[in-house]
């Protein structure tokens, strides 16, 4: 009976999903897998001297690193190219750009090209890409002990759309930096649980809090962050009933806020608010503080437990009295930051990664869609809610204080899927960890069950279970083909950016300097910094301009609106010659249709919204209104194409400078005269030459 049962055994043993060769075998695919559709673009993206970027934080993000690569690698702070004319300091933190700017700066002997920064950014952001995998990999062996498992879970958050999209050559987003650094927080998690009581623990600790000082060091929207691994950290010791970890939790978090603060006086020396959420202030400090605070409490009340003494209790409603006090002062600023998150300021209420992953929304129309969840994540996601529910009631094998971890984040991840996809990249780790471990084991309960027929043909069960997953990861295939078609628009649109670079005349403005632009662009947010990077003008409203909109009654963001919806001339004449623009940059219509919503007005006026299907799936369909027809931005876009009766008055302040040129010029597929160039009359001396 004993040699049947080990018998039995070593089938399933044998025929596991994840036997050692196969690792080795997957392990090696995995990478090249994963690296494939990050590496693809190397000679779409590169092939020419000028590199194009689709993504407008790419554009922002090689500004900073050029100029830090070009200046002995000094910290970029003022920038005169924003909320023009008066220029102002960026949102970001600078430890991406530096790190970033470095491999360039050193290959180069200190004086890099141009195109040197930029193609080694695009690999330090692989980098970034890829380290997040590893440290997911080493992560789940750690918990698991099974490699298989690990190499599963780094691949299936490897070919998620998301993934790709951050950390490619193409994209130079601190978000890969971002990612990186959670995968670490898992593993730091795991090192500080398994941290032994008589060891001094300053290394664990050290780096933990060095760990959570960079996500504020990389990004100032990073209390989310924080939040989160603070609350992981505090349900697992609970779990585990590791109470004595809530002390080196609080000196933790004590000495993050202290690696922080050098950050928070760099930005008050160039006036910003102490207690801004917008920047990394004082008010990340604070809130730092305030996290040690509550686990030193915790440690305290765990102390008073235990033997109950006069001593303690007073430091305990000292410390309870302290939190409170610091809580209701720090208030304003958090509530105004959590609104921020959240989607409701105006700007983010209007971007569709600040909206909920399974409605697709326009107008009043809303319906739901499993299309980006599929797109994003794979068909796996679907499986995903059922294996979290296993893992949460224990039937995964997965040590209680590690499920804790895995359990808080997916938690949190549902929550971003519905309310708030902006966050989903970063927050999707437990997606792959916990869907690895539910597939290793439902594998394992298939061979259990029918071990006689995987006996008879393991390699027939073997490639079902790939040709399952393989389906079930069908809608990545857009990452590995196609790649051209994607770069169109935004390499035709090089061109104009040129034209523009090569006719304005522009001063040179680096960022750190005190010059103050004479002329600027009125351009859509969205080609804001486009336009700074190509032709080095700047413009009223970028993707920072909403921050800048209470200082110093700055309006540029809800100004820029205003004028493209103007249906009278002299009223948008009157905000270009308020912002000193010479040039107003045009694209497609429709890029204005959230605009009424930033200027404050209702949406239906200038649309209306139907619903049609497309591939047996339902759509939004975007139909402009009259109203919308008279305004000066469809006006200047459609031309002779516009239908509105005042399409045929002539414009007195706007004349047509230039036009993008079609598919024989541009050698993209796009068709001609989708983005133009207007001058203004007043500001532009070839209307004086007219």
């Amino acid at each position: 009976m004993k040699e049947r049962k080990k018998k039995k055994t070593e089938i399933i043993a044998h025929h596991s999903l994840w036997n050692r060769r196969l690792q080795v075998v997957f392990l090696f695919i995995a990478v090249a897998v994963m690296l494939y559709p990050r590496i693809l673009l190397f000679t779409e993206f590169f092939s020419e001297s000028q590199v194009t970027y689709r993504s407008p934080d790419s554009c922002y993000h090689v500004r900073r690193i050029e100029f830090i690569a070009h200046h002995n690698m000094t910290l970029p702070f003022p920038d005169p190219l924003l909320a023009y004319p008066e220029g102002a300091t960026p949102i970001w933190s600078p430890l991406y750009d530096w790190i970033s700017a470095l491999p360039s700066f050193i290959l180069g002997w200190g004086q890099p090209s141009a195109w040197l920064v930029m193609i080694s950014a695009g690999f330090v952001s692989v980098i970034f890409g890829m380290g997040e995998l590893l440290l997911i990999g080493i992560f789940m062996y750690r918990i698991l002990r099974n490699a298989g498992i690990a190499i599963f879970s780094a691949f299936l958050a490897g070919i998620s759309n998301y993934q790709i999209c951050y950390t490619s050559l193409e994209s130079i987003d601190h978000n890969s930096l971002l990612g990186m650094l959670l995968a670490w927080s898992f593993l730091q998690l795991y090192n500080f649980l398994t941290m032994e009581r008589d060891k001094k623990p300053w290394k664990v600790t050290g780096l933990t809090a060095l760990m959570i000082a960079l996500f504020f060091w990389t990004w100032p929207g990073a209390y989310i962050h924080v939040f989160i691994i603070g609350a992981m950290l505090f349900f697992a010791i609970v779990a585990s009933r590791k109470f004595h970890l809530f002390f080196p939790a609080f000196y933790t978090f004590g000495l993050a806020s202290v690696l922080v603060l050098p950050l928070a006086f760099l930005n008050n020396r160039f006036s910003i608010n102490m207690l801004s959420y917008q920047h990394v202030s004082f008010l990340a400090v604070l809130f730092l503080v305030l996290i040690a605070s509550c686990f030193c409490l915790l440690h305290f009340a765990v102390m008073f437990r235990q033997r109950k003494n006069t001593r303690t209790s007073v430091i305990i409603l000292l410390l309870f009295l302290f939190i409170i006090l610091f809580s209701a002062w720090l208030y304003e600023p958090f509530r105004a930051g959590l609104s921020f998150a959240s989607g409701q300021d105006r700007w983010l209420s209007t971007v569709v990664e600040s909206k909920s992953l399974f409605i697709e929304e326009l107008g009043d129309e809303r319906l739901f869609s499993f299309y980006r969840v599929s797109i994003n994540l794979t068909f796996i996601s679907i499986i995903f809610p059922l294996a979290f529910l296993l893992l949460f009631t224990n039937e995964l094998s997965v040590l209680k204080e590690h499920s804790v971890i895995l359990v808080v984040s997916s938690i949190i991840l549902f929550v971003l899927c519905a309310f708030q996809q902006k966050y989903v990249f970063e927050f999707m780790l437990p997606y792959s960890m916990i869907s690895a471990i539910f597939i290793e084991w439902l594998y394992r309960k298939l061979i259990k069950r029918y071990s006689p027929s995987a006996q008879k043909y393991p390699i027939g069960v073997l490639l079902t279970v790939i040709l399952m997953i393989g389906i079930a990861m069908y809608p990545v295939k857009e990452n590995f083909v196609n790649i051209s078609g994607k770069f169109a628009s935004f390499r035709a649109s090089i061109h104009a950016y040129k034209w523009l670079k090569d006719n304005a005349y522009a001063e040179k403005m680096d960022i750190n300097s005190k010059v103050t632009p004479t002329k600027g662009v009125m351009s859509p947010w969205q080609l804001g910094h486009h336009v700074q990077l190509y032709a080095g003008l700047p413009t009223v409203a970028d993707n920072f301009g909403y921050v800048f909109m209470d200082r110093n009654l700055w309006q540029g963001f809800s100004d820029m609106a205003a004028f493209y919806l103007a249906e009278d001339e002299e009223h948008a004449f009157s905000i270009a010659q308020k912002y000193k623009c010479a040039y107003i940059l045009v694209p497609h219509a429709l890029m204005f249709e959230d605009y009424p919503l930033l200027a404050g007005e209702d949406t239906k006026d200038y649309f209306q919204y139907s619903t049609y299907e497309k591939d047996g799936e339902k759509r939004i369909r975007i139909i402009p209104t009259a109203h919308f027809l008279n305004t000066i931005g469809a006006r200047l876009s459609m031309g002779e194409r516009n239908n509105s009766g005042k399409n045929s008055q002539l414009l007195k302040h706007f004349r047509l400078i230039y036009e993008l040129p079609g598919p024989e010029i541009t050698g993209q597929p796009v068709s001609a005269s989708s983005l133009k160039i207007y001058a203004v009359a007043n500001n532009i001396n070839i209307f004086q030459e007219e």
